[in-house]
């Protein structure tokens, strides 16, 4: 069993046989790009590869949609941030701290001064993934904050970007440390590409069940076509803006930033809880008390997500209304419960709305457009297996998502452990 002694150093106590270093001390580089717009050349719609801030998750991974391009000419002509295998990237302004490591198959590529280029000596033995990992860490994100507490700007220098420390063990133990956390990462995207893969199943079931083109076994009977004007009664909504909502409080809120991205195709109230109304905006017209079977749009969005809606089911004895720019309706007529959530979130449903929407920077759908807009009824049987089917790939995503953010948790703590050296892996026979 292996016994640590530690030592204190600059990033807080750290195992005696590891040292702590400056950027500086082991990079032959630390530089930045430029923006070819503002040295008077311009972008292009292929050739070479821009590579933006933006275009860096927080994982560390690149999305090659969000590159711009350049040409060979400003490429040479912007020689100075010309990247090579092994370059890591750091974002230096905005989001601080996105670290990315240049592989060859994104080369030729460049940057701009939004990114630091950070070159290794190459004299220095260092596992590059060790480093990677280490430029993530919590204390390199403790660095950071100190630097910048004064600054009206989130940013940084090259000069402070030189003087952020690293803690390195020895050689083999950076190599076995990176693998550790490769191995957590790659659990985590194997999750991620189990959870897309689920959702195209998904996407493709709704596209046939929801519109009558496939019919699950033992069903035939006909469906009908029923407009929202004529079959669903409108519902009063409020206008109460996200700084009247609270965690506690008596009456739900059903706000439509949370339908737009916080809830699925149902609000179940038995597993999500709502912001409340604050007590002292429960006098105000706050509309409608909700039912189950009720459906709550998003009148308003940025994009084409608008008339995202939700069925809310569960609600027992609590009372909910729905909230700012909302479009809430009942059915006049029975649904299997689920039903009209998932419908209305299909592409039978959304693409009538695509012709109706309003607005230039925020898209609008109104409630004399809606109502023109049909559902389709198939039998009550038939609506409550599509439901079930669909409700099942539902609590699968779910579950994934679960196990992917418990994934992400146990990786976080592993590097909290293993970049400072308070937890250290242990080889066989040791």
């Amino acid at each position: 069993m292996r016994t640590t002694k530690f030592k204190a150093s600059e990033i807080g106590p750290i195992p005696v046989e590891w040292e702590v270093k400056r950027l500086g001390e082991i990079a032959s580089l630390i530089t930045k790009g430029t923006t070819p717009t503002s040295v008077g050349c311009a972008f292009t719609d292929y050739g070479i590869n821009f590579i933006k801030a933006e275009s860096i998750t927080e994982s560390g991974a690149f999305l090659v949609s969000l590159f711009a391009h350049i040409d060979e000419q400003t490429n040479a002509f912007l020689s100075r941030s010309v990247l090579k295998e092994g370059d890591y990237l750091f974002s230096i302004a905005g989001v601080l701290g996105r670290v990315a490591l240049v592989p060859e198959t994104l080369l030729p590529a460049n940057t701009n001064q939004a990114l630091a280029i950070i070159r290794l000596d190459e004299q220095v033995k260092i596992c590059r993934i060790f480093l990677f990992f280490a430029l993530k860490s919590e204390y390199i994100q403790v660095q950071i904050q100190e630097e910048n507490v004064a600054a009206a700007q989130a940013n940084l220098s090259l000069q402070e970007i030189g003087k952020l420390c690293v803690a390195l063990p020895p050689l083999a133990e950076q190599y076995d440390i990176a693998e550790a956390l490769s191995d957590a990462d790659a659990w985590i995207e194997s999750l991620d590409n189990l959870i897309e893969k689920k959702k195209l199943v998904k996407q493709g079931a709704m596209q046939a069940l929801l519109s009558g083109k496939t019919r699950l076994p033992g069903f035939s009977g006909e469906w009908t076509r029923e407009a929202i004007g004529d079959e669903f009664d409108f519902l009063r909504t409020n206008t109460l803006a996200r700084a009247c909502l609270g965690d506690n409080g008596s009456i739900a809120d059903v706000h439509y930033g949370d339908v737009l991205v916080r809830y699925g195709n149902i609000l179940d109230f038995s597993t999500e809880t709502p912001p409340f109304i604050e007590g002292r905006f429960e006098s105000r017209s706050i509309g409608d008390f909700l039912r189950d079977g009720d459906l709550v749009m998003a009148d308003t969005a940025e994009d084409e997500m608008v008339g995202k809606a939700v069925e809310i089911q569960n609600l027992g004895n609590r009372r909910a209304v729905a909230g700012l720019h909302t479009v809430a309706c009942r059915p006049k007529h029975p649904f299997a419960p689920r039903w009209l959530g998932h419908f209305v979130n299909s592409p039978a449903f959304h693409n009538q709305l695509l012709p109706l929407i309003s607005g230039t920077k925020v898209s609008l759908i109104s409630k004399e457009n809606l109502k023109t807009v049909f559902v389709l009824r198939p039998p009550l049987a038939e609506q409550a297996a599509i439901a079930e089917v669909l409700s099942d790939m539902d609590a699968e995503l779910a579950a994934l998502s679960r196990e992917k953010a418990k994934a992400e948790q146990i990786k976080q703590g592993m590097m909290q452990e293993l970049l400072t050296g308070k937890t250290r892996l242990v080889k066989k026979g040791e």
